[in-house]
């Protein structure tokens, strides 16, 4: 007869589960390690792109177009920007774990793609300052507010995880969500102060400002403008790629029979208005004329000179046509309150006339 073996044990129930639970681990951490090549791949080839100067000046460049340029303005929504990546991320965090799996991989395509996108706006190591790589109408301020955003999403991503860790290790139980509370008023104060982020000086610089009375004195000599241009973003590009805007004068003196073409170019840094000034040449190949030029912090200062009459200009005029020229390169610095320094002396190169 054959023997009855007994009643058979069932199978261990949490060996399988290990198993699919080890497989799922594999397969998650398999995934999570492509999408981390894949970024790196294609962050070095945005870096290395024109994209990825396009994509930058893009996004600064339709900020300006949408809010009308305003300091305040260009600084928030650049606040905006890294404030949106910490809420994007907590919304992932919070429900990774409730959503299907069809939820899950939108949310994380779209994190892969919103982190890919704010690429173009890290600093590269040795490169130039971050405001030097936004070429946009108060780019400065944008600039400043993406910086005051970051700080305050890397403040709030410290508290909720100090929260968080504080309530796990069982130490308050109140912790994560008294700090997750102090973290959305950091975001709310932050968001609320941005505007003070945003220095206005020299961003508003008209002509009016500039020199506010028709007549401008340096030492003993009046220069007189007799006319005064504004130029705007879209005025000054014809002639300064990346200028922010321009004034324009037309200035007469007491000391001669110059007359002076006075230029005031900004642009978003020193780094450009240097470039702008290494560009432009010295001589203005017309022999009734010459140009002298000078850069000031982001200013590029520039003086057309020639006579009144519009004749040619002897050699031995040239000394004395350039002493207008520094005269009012001094008066704009005496106006800016930059770098003012001594009013101009007379030298081998420069003297007044009379």
């Amino acid at each position: 007869m054959p023997v009855d073996p007994g009643p058979v044990a069932p199978p261990e129930p949490g060996r399988h589960f290990g198993v699919a639970l080890s497989v799922r681990a594999g397969v998650g951490l398999g995934l999570g390690l492509v999408a981390v090549l894949a970024f790196a791949a294609l962050a070095v080839l945005i870096r290395g792109s024109d994209f990825d100067e396009g994509f930058r000046n893009g996004t600064a460049r339709a900020t300006c177009t949408v809010t009308g340029c305003g300091p305040g303005a260009m600084a928030f929504v650049g606040w905006l920007l890294p404030i949106i990546l910490l809420g994007y991320a907590i919304t992932l965090w919070l429900g990774l774990r409730h959503w299907s799996a069809l939820t899950r991989v939108c949310w994380l395509a779209g994190g892969f793609l919103l982190v890919l996108a704010a690429v173009p706006f890290f600093s590269s190591p040795g490169g130039p300052d971050f405001t030097a790589t936004i070429d946009a109408p108060n780019g400065v301020h944008f600039a400043d507010g993406m910086f005051w955003g970051a700080w305050t999403a890397v403040a709030a991503v410290i508290l909720i995880g100090v929260g968080r860790g504080l309530t796990l290790l069982q130490i308050s139980e109140r912790a994560d969500a008294v700090l997750g509370f102090v973290a959305f008023i950091t975001v709310l104060v932050s968001g609320i102060a941005v505007g003070s982020v945003a220095d206005v000086d020299g961003n508003e610089l008209t002509t009016t400002h500039l020199f506010p009375e028709q007549q401008v004195r340096v030492g003993d000599d009046v220069l007189t403008w007799e006319s005064a241009t504004d130029l705007d973003f879209d005025g000054c590009r014809d002639e300064f790629r990346t200028c922010l805007r321009a004034l324009e004068f037309d200035f007469t003196t007491t000391d001669s029979d110059a007359v002076v073409h006075f230029q005031v170019v900004q642009f978003i840094d020193e780094w450009r208005a240097q470039g702008a000034a290494d560009d432009l040449a010295d001589d203005t190949g017309d022999p009734a004329s010459l140009r002298v030029k000078n850069v000031t912090n982001r200013w590029l200062v520039i003086s057309t000179v020639r006579h009144a009459d519009g004749r040619v200009i002897a050699d031995d005029e040239r000394k004395w046509l350039r002493w207008p020229a520094t005269e009012l390169d001094y008066a704009f610095r005496r106006s800016v309150k930059y770098n003012v320094g001594k009013a101009p002396t007379p030298s081998d190169t420069i003297a007044p006339k009379s």
